[in-house]
């Protein structure tokens, strides 16, 4: 809920702790100085190319199978194969955008498990946080109210 957030120019700060049957954390509100850096960029990456065949190719297995989950892999082989053979040609883009002390990456594919610790470990270097790998799945369902 937004009504939750601090306001700008407010962090909590670990004051204490307070026994009350086990070790709670207090938490008292400090102020601080914010960063209203904005940035953003993109960097085209090269990387090397499978060999998935044409989308016509990719089609005819398509229209070839009944099975769920492989069409399912097979929708998403077609994806990535347009996206590399049409709309990639420059290279495979990641966006970055610093707003503050938050980065937001993005990729047109899911990241590698290994990419977002990866990630988060260099911007703690730099004095950065709030990093989280987001990916959009058009197959994710609504959550249950």
């Amino acid at each position: 809920m937004l009504s939750a957030l601090l306001p700008p120019g407010q962090k909590l700060h670990f004051a204490r702790t307070e026994r009350s049957g086990t070790d709670l954390a207090v938490w008292e509100r400090r102020p601080y100085e914010v960063d209203d850096v904005v940035r953003s960029s993109v960097v085209r990456l090269e990387l090397p190319r499978k060999d998935w065949g044409d989308l016509a190719e990719i089609d005819a297995q398509l229209s070839a199978t009944t099975d769920g989950p492989t069409r399912t892999r097979l929708i998403r082989k077609k994806q990535y194969a347009a996206n590399l053979q049409d709309g990639l040609g420059k290279g495979f883009p990641v966006w970055a955008l610093r707003l503050g002390r938050s980065i937001i990456i993005g990729t047109p594919a899911e990241p590698f498990a290994s990419a977002p610790p990866l990630f988060r470990q260099r911007c703690l270097r730099a004095g950065l946080h709030g990093l989280r790998a987001v990916r959009s799945n058009r197959s994710s369902r609504a959550p249950r109210s």
